[in-house]
């Protein structure tokens, strides 16, 4: 983010504390980073990344995902190897803005703030939600747990892909100019003496 002096540097300061609005989180004071052992797992690296996202959409869905895997000899399948797996699940986007990437300008009573590209924050899976519909190994082709991981893998890109085209970036970019316009115009001095416009970086 850049930061300008005058009524800049204060719109800046609020957003940056985030002050009268729960969107805006900001990790000031990180814990300090301690390695932690078990008797059978010991925590190899950890990292702590400070962040400053706005968060505008929650996007959360069900999807059930199947996949069927049979054993072939060249072109011939194997008898009693098809294998079919079928599971059902809730998963759920945050959606928003990197913050650290915002600036704000003045422009004589203009304040210019330019967004970053709106992005999936985060992709999760819903604790508990996940459901196994159906799981039908074969003799010679069992299910196994790296299936299981596989399909999610392979199937978090294609919800991603389906939530952006069904309109919720523009959605959330609307939602992240209505938080932060109102934010702006509740600092003393700003409303009536300054218009605040936006700017969006393409992606």
């Amino acid at each position: 983010m850049k930061i300008r002096t005058g009524i800049v540097a204060a719109v800046v300061g609020v957003l940056v504390g985030g002050v009268g609005t729960g969107v805006v989180m900001l990790n000031a004071n990180p814990p300090k980073v301690q390695t932690a052992a078990t008797d059978d797992s010991v925590v190899v690296t950890e990292e702590l990344v400070r962040g400053f996202k706005i968060s505008a959409l929650t996007y959360r869905y069900t999807n059930f995902i199947y996949s069927e895997e049979v054993l072939k000899l060249g072109d011939v399948e194997l008898p009693f190897s098809k294998a079919y797996l079928g599971v059902q699940y809730d998963g759920v986007m945050e959606i928003g803005i990197d913050a650290s990437d915002l600036e704000v300008a003045q422009s004589g009573d203009q304040l210019v703030v330019t967004l970053p590209p709106v992005q999936i924050l985060s992709h999760t899976l819903v604790k508990g939600s996940t459901h196994v519909v159906f799981d039908m190994s074969a003799p010679l082709n069992s299910n196994q747990i790296a299936d299981y991981t596989r399909i999610f893998d392979a199937d978090q890109t294609k919800m991603e892909e389906r939530a952006k085209s069904s309109g919720v970036i523009d959605q959330a970019t609307a939602s992240v100019k209505e938080q932060l316009e109102n934010l702006i115009y509740s600092i003393p001095g700003v409303k009536g003496k300054y218009q605040v416009t936006f700017k969006t970086t393409p992606a």
